[in-house]
């Protein structure tokens, strides 16, 4: 139940918290889905992106390095501490 509760509250908390906020929301949705940080991301560039101001859409790269780095994580944790 609290795996919803944390990815639903990182994409609401786009509308009402600043930037350093929701990427905190974002890092702890990615501890429980590691794909939500990218998908934040996306939604994040669709919400406040301006095509004049950068070709890149940024916060979908850094979700999605986010997301790269939960993943790696993941499989560590796996890996070394868990099945020791």
């Amino acid at each position: 139940m609290t795996r919803p509760l944390i990815i639903s509250f990182a994409f609401v908390s786009l509308f009402f918290f600043p930037f350093s906020f929701w990427m905190m929301a974002a890092l702890a949705a990615a501890v429980s889905a590691p794909l939500a940080p990218f998908a934040i991301g996306i939604f994040a560039d669709l919400l406040y992106y301006a095509p004049h101001a950068s070709v890149v859409p940024l916060y979908t790269c850094g979700g999605a390095v986010l997301a790269l780095v939960s993943f790696a994580l993941r499989k560590f944790i796996e890996t070394n501490i868990i099945s020791s």
